[in-house]
């Protein structure tokens, strides 16, 4: 749902397009046909706070008429606002949210004419925070007012990233700092933007520095006010038994999108909520602030878990295929969320990686590098083979994995194995990249490489969700939890990339940035349409999660991690992605793979 962007819609109001007998107002007695609207004030800057200290305004609609006399309409034409969200406005009387700020348009309309004006409503407000563990005096905000800066008491912001790009529904999300020279322990958390001037106190403490947690509310304020513009980030410290001096961090900006992000996430947790070793698939409804990922699918053979690691689902969310046990295991496909079999699993099902068609009535799968399209309408032909692409032999070309199927139906990619491992889809090298089109009659051919190895591992490709760009993986080694794996962009034919997308893959080395798959909606904003991409990696999430401080030889944690994706930078050569943020709602002591997306939450 986008904020503050849409079409105006008016009510035509009661007064007649013409005045006969005394009409007042500066007029006096006359007719005519209404001609033009004046609203005033023509612009306006006021203020709500979150004490509850609303904004108000009178604006008045003075009517023109063609016999030269003006009135006062106010009363009798119709009234609308560009966002709803920021207030409301009867026969001219403003009154804002008690809950946010923004930008909105008053217009005033009658009979196919209308006036307009624009208001701008700033929020201001501060609260202290008990969440977290926080027990920061109720008083904080008057210890801040007056201090003066002391360089030894600033924080170090370690999350958010600066230059990030959010969705207006993140719905949660944490400022984590680290902890000063000073031994600081009060700290006030801002959020200020165009519209918006919002402050936190906590001094929840951390083994690794201090964190505030963003609840729901608190977002939803943030969010709705600055939607669509860039909100900044300062975290000022003090010791809270010497007030008088406090210290400001570095300042970080984060973007909050004005569109909405839509659809489920499915991602396998080799540790899954419960605490198991095998691993489950979790999911969970992007935007959804109600509570953390769930577990979803943890298949057993008697008293044993199995693997089922590798899985995919359709974009309507109604089938999810797995592939249970690791490499070359069986495979099957269930319904969601009931978990029934729609293709059972048997000794002849085996595949590891796969992509189903828009419809989700055929599959295209690879195994041990053959790679074939299957039927899996439901109907009399359910799991037979429809074609195959690449038979799977060690012959030059002949070993495929890791395919996709475009979102509009009529393209699949692919990875062309150059050096096998084995039967191995996990860690071959010398990876191409190679796009089929339907020739007609749901036959694919015309393979064109778009991305040739040149000894490096080119893998894990995914089609955008407007089938004009294609994610992968470009590392150095073998395509399984490649250490020097960064995601990179090429357009679908091939004519432009690869790009890095630098700001996305992070200044951290080796964080093993794995598995790029896209959010299945192209997002509108007021500078143009953007996409959105998630990856996993083991790149350090603020203080929460050090994987750099893991003694060496030491399983990492690996997170999912999302990334906004700007097209039109792509089109003109240049890193389309911003800095990257933390999916909500996983848990962090957790390791996290593979998230595949659907356009529909079934629950």
């Amino acid at each position: 749902m986008m904020r503050g962007f849409f079409v105006l819609a008016f009510v035509a109001g009661c007064g007649p397009s013409n005045r006969t007998g005394g009409g007042g107002g500066s007029g006096g007695g006359g007719g005519g046909m209404l001609t033009s609207i004046d609203v005033s004030p023509s612009t306006i800057s006021l203020v709500t706070t979150g004490g509850g200290a609303v904004a108000t305004q009178q604006f008045t609609a003075t009517g023109h008429f063609s016999d030269g006399h003006s009135e006062d309409i106010s009363t009798t034409t119709g009234w609308s606002l560009s966002d709803v969200g920021v207030g409301t406005v009867t026969s001219g009387a403003f009154t804002g949210s008690a809950t946010r700020g923004g930008v909105a348009v008053v217009s005033a309309g009658a009979s196919g004419i209308f006036g307009t004006a624009t208001v701008t409503v700033k929020y201001v407000a501060a609260r202290v925070s008990g969440d977290d563990g926080s027990t920061a005096p109720a008083g904080a905000a008057g210890l801040f007012a007056n201090a003066t800066e002391d360089p030894t008491l600033a924080p170090l912001i370690a999350y958010p990233l600066d230059g990030t790009q959010v969705p207006h529904n993140l719905g949660l999300l944490e400022v984590q700092w680290k902890k000063p020279s000073a031994a600081a322990d009060l700290f006030e958390v801002s959020f200020e933007g165009p519209t918006l001037d919002y402050k936190v106190y906590s001094n929840s403490a951390q083994p690794s520095g201090f964190r505030f947690s963003v609840t729901p509310a608190d977002w939803s304020s943030i969010a709705d006010t600055a939607a669509g513009t860039a909100v900044t980030v300062t975290v000022r410290g003090m010791i809270s038994a010497q007030p008088g001096k406090a210290g400001t961090s570095q300042t970080v900006t984060m973007n909050i999108g004005a569109g909405d992000v839509n659809g489920g996430i499915y991602y396998w947790s080799p540790t899954g909520a419960s605490g198991s070793t095998t691993g489950v698939i979790m999911r969970h409804s992007f935007g959804d602030t109600s509570g953390t990922a769930q577990e979803f699918y943890k298949p057993m053979t008697g008293a044993n878990q199995r693997c089922v690691g590798c899985h995919v689902i359709t974009h309507d969310g109604t089938k999810m295929a797995v592939t249970y046990d690791g490499g070359n295991g069986a495979a099957a496909i269930a319904a969601v969320p009931s978990l029934g079999m729609l293709l059972p699993e048997t000794s002849g099902n085996k595949w590891n990686f796969a992509s189903y068609s828009p419809d989700g009535t055929r599959m295209v799968a690879s195994s041990q590098g053959a790679l074939r399209i299957l039927d899996t309408s439901g109907g009399a032909a359910n799991g037979t083979v429809l074609q195959t692409i690449v038979n799977g032999t060690t012959a030059a070309g002949d070993y495929g994995s890791h395919p996709d199927w475009s979102p509009d139906g009529s393209k699949i990619v692919y990875v062309d194995v150059g050096a096998p491992n084995g039967n191995s889809e996990w860690s071959f090298s010398k990876g191409s990249l190679v796009v089929l089109s339907d020739m007609g009659g749901g036959v694919f051919g015309n393979p064109l490489k778009i991305v040739t190895s040149n000894g490096d591992n080119n893998y894990y490709p995914s089609f955008s969700p407007d089938s004009k760009w294609i994610l992968f993986n470009r590392g150095t080694g073998g395509a399984y939890a490649e250490p020097a794996a960064e995601v990179y962009v090429i357009s679908a034919d091939g004519k432009i990339g690869p790009i890095p997308l630098g700001n996305a893959n992070s200044t951290q080395p080796n964080v093993c940035n794995s598995w790029p798959r896209w959010s299945p909606f192209v997002v509108p904003e007021p500078t143009g349409d953007i996409m959105y991409f998630t990856f996993s990696s083991t790149r350090d999430y603020g203080i929460e999660l050090l994987n750099s401080a893991v003694p060496s030889g030491t399983a990492l944690s690996p997170q999912v991690w999302m990334a906004s994706f700007d097209p039109a930078k792509a089109t003109a050569g240049s890193d389309a992605s911003m800095s990257s943020f933390w999916m909500p709602y996983q848990d962090v002591k957790s390791h996290n793979h593979i998230a595949q997306w659907t356009a529909t939450f079934i629950p």
